[in-house]
């Protein structure tokens, strides 16, 4: 059965991208930035600690320019296009 995404909801998208990139990104960020900052001292390593809540920012403000950029084609020529089947 074939299915297609005809739109993407921008703010739900965007806040769960955003949650996503966030944690993934904080999974490295956060040791690596203690670790630089033992090291280098805070002027150096600080800055990686708090990268996460950059990555996440920018996540959600390019989401919500992909998907209403989707959302227009899609309109314009359709979305995806996937083939589903019920699993056994």
């Amino acid at each position: 059965m074939k299915k297609q995404v005809s739109g993407i909801s921008i703010k739900q998208s965007a806040k769960f991208i955003a949650v996503l990139y966030f944690i993934v990104s904080a999974i490295f960020c956060i040791p690596f930035g203690i670790y630089a900052m033992i090291q280098f001292g805070f002027s150096e390593g600080g800055f990686i600690v708090f990268a996460p809540l950059l990555y996440g920012l920018f996540s959600f403000i390019f989401f919500v320019i992909f998907a209403f950029i989707y959302n227009v084609v899609a309109d314009l020529v359709g979305g995806l296009e996937f083939e589903i089947k019920d699993a056994e």
